[in-house]
């Protein structure tokens, strides 16, 4: 009989059947589950697969003269973003393995592995599918099965404990962007890919600017530096998930601007600690992009920015800071 919850009144037991500390069952539970999630990312199974189609592509020819299957340039491309994919795995796991050698595996860490391994493999599965064809769909036990239906199998398990992993109690969640998120891309995506060209990226390299103020002046016009900070200090008023958009274009164009140290250090650090009348009097200026914050966290001879040497410390009506920060950006 399989039941969702098990309710327990007057059990008696004796000592030793008693399992860790008592009363931190819940505590055992939850880490053992951190370390048995690290399993969900086991590169193995998907890089042995990844490995039959390689060597299967290198076999089989493409027909039409066209050389052997791995020699289109399409199946190369499938086939490197599959190794790309396990080679991040292969990182992920090497950082969960060490998190548990030398201190506890945090939650976030596991379950964020663990979507991230689910969703990577259904997309390895279905680029190697893509490779091997229809055949490749067919179950191990139908004829022309390739690979005695290898892929067939791990893409319908994969797609199984995908959906399993993202419902809750039957209710799928939705990753998609709001309409207004989709505005903030858009508009960015315009803006960037107009303005940042070639040409203009080695002007400001053989130049003596730091970032691209002209193009930064631009986004503050558009609304788009203020994009998360309040309606009420200049901005629009979305959340970070909607910040992270705006910064992915600006990685994809490579445009020199401090979108990262400005707006999602210094303004973000701002708006959620600072007081009220603080932040009326920087932030509006940073949505405009005529104010530049930035954030001073790196220190010579320190790793870790949450043990700082720097110190604020009393005096007289007011505070003196001691320290010494390295590679603050436009300071």
């Amino acid at each position: 009989v399989r039941t969702n919850a098990t309710y327990y009144e007057n059990i008696e037991l004796d000592d030793q059947w008693q399992v860790g500390p008592l009363n931190k069952g819940w505590q055992m539970i939850t880490s053992q589950l951190n370390r048995e999630r690290l399993s969900l990312v086991n590169h193995g199974p998907c890089e042995l697969l990844y490995e039959r189609v390689a060597l299967w592509a290198a076999q089989t020819d493409a027909g039409s003269g066209s050389g052997k299957v791995i020699d289109l340039p399409w199946v190369r491309t499938n086939l490197a973003r599959v190794k790309s994919g396990l080679e991040v795995l292969r990182l992920v796991c090497f950082k969960q393995a060490w998190s548990m050698s030398h201190a506890s595996l945090g939650m976030d860490q596991a379950s964020a592995a663990k979507v991230y391994g689910s969703e990577f493999f259904v997309e390895a599965w279905r680029l190697l599918l893509e490779i091997v064809g229809q055949g490749g769909a067919l179950c191990s036990d139908s004829e022309g099965a390739i690979l005695q239906g290898a892929l067939e199998h791990r893409y319908r398990s994969g797609s199984v404990l995908t959906h399993a992993t993202l419902s809750l109690r039957g209710a799928h969640m939705d990753f998609s962007l709001s309409e207004e998120q989709q505005d903030v891309q858009a508009l960015a995506a315009q803006i960037l890919t107009q303005e940042v060209t070639v040409d203009r990226l080695k002007a400001l390299e053989s130049g003596e600017e730091r970032f691209d103020e002209a193009l930064w002046q631009q986004l503050g016009e558009s609304g788009l530096l203020g994009t998360a900070i309040a309606e009420k200090h200049g901005g629009m008023g979305f959340d970070f998930e909607t910040l992270c958009l705006l910064i992915e274009e600006v990685g994809k164009t490579v445009a020199p601007l401090p979108v990262i140290p400005v707006l999602a250090g210094a303004a973000q650090t701002l708006q959620q600690f600072a007081s009220e009348a603080l932040c009326e009097r920087w932030l509006s200026g940073v949505a405009s992009g005529k104010t530049l914050l930035t954030v001073a966290l790196t220190e010579p001879g320190r790793d870790d920015p949450t043990q700082p040497a720097t110190r604020l410390e009393p005096a007289g009506a007011g505070w003196a800071l001691h320290g010494q920060k390295g590679m603050v950006v436009c300071a």
